[in-house]
């Protein structure tokens, strides 16, 4: 190995694989959501539309619905 005059650069990690059809991630599928707004249905809708995730095989709905679940749940006031 030769050594290099920079140090290596940090990789940035893409998050943890949710959707396998359309290869969506974690990190994606919050980004998304930090910018959608109303209810569950809504919230839902605005991912299938915008990242595809939820749209083909269906096996990451459970956890499409639990990342909307905990979201709207730090959002109420209360």
């Amino acid at each position: 190995l030769l050594p290099g005059a920079q140090p290596p650069v940090q990789v940035m990690s893409r998050g943890q694989q949710v959707c396998s059809c359309f290869n969506i991630t974690d990190v994606a599928i919050d980004a998304q959501l930090a910018q959608s707004q109303g209810t569950a249905e809504a919230r839902l809708s605005a991912l299938q539309t915008a990242l595809k995730c939820g749209t083909n095989c269906g096996s990451c709905l459970p956890e499409l619905k639990k990342r909307i679940r905990n979201i709207t749940r730090e959002t109420v006031p209360g």
